[in-house]
């Protein structure tokens, strides 16, 4: 049992997915739609909402769903067929020190996102609860280890679960 847990969490960073391990096409797109529900996504929708009128907002939506529906169509295509995450896709495509300028990029995105929703979490209880603005940048430290600290706690706790000795 044990083997074939390990097999079914086995994460392949340095290599292809075999196409057993593939998850499919509905779990992957309710994760990735989850990523369009963030906080910076609905304030630079609402920004480019109120910046144009009705009929130029629809083209705009209309052009730019277009090319980044091309664009995340292909990567799409390239990764089913291939197995390659982003990483491996990178370092076919520009080398392997090519791809760490693509690797640099996406780190900063990922810390961009962290700290767009600390610092929106920390706005709005201070906003909301009525605590001194002094408390904002302190409530965003505190956040934000909290927010980082919480994968690490995550995975303590299953470790733990999976030495429980398992029930007849």
């Amino acid at each position: 049992m044990a083997t074939s847990t390990a097999s079914r969490e086995q994460d392949f960073p340095l290599s292809a997915v075999p196409m057993e391990q593939r998850k499919s096409l509905w779990s992957m797109g309710v994760v990735l739609l989850g990523f369009t529900f963030f906080t910076a996504t609905m304030w630079a929708g609402g920004s480019v909402g109120v910046a144009f009128d009705f009929t130029t907002l629809l083209m705009v939506l209309v052009v730019g769903n277009l090319l980044l529906g091309i664009y995340a169509a292909i990567l799409a295509y390239i990764a089913a067929k291939s197995g390659l995450n982003t990483v491996l896709m990178s370092r076919f495509a520009f080398g392997e020190a090519g791809s760490k300028l693509s690797d640099l990029i996406l780190g900063f995105t990922q810390i961009g996102w962290y700290a767009w929703g600390t610092a929106t979490m920390a706005i709005l209880l201070v906003k909301l609860t009525g605590l001194p603005e002094s408390l904002t940048v302190p409530l965003m430290i505190l956040f934000g280890f909290g927010f980082a600290s919480r994968p690490s706690s995550v995975i303590a706790g299953l470790s733990y679960f999976r030495a429980l000795p398992s029930r007849p």
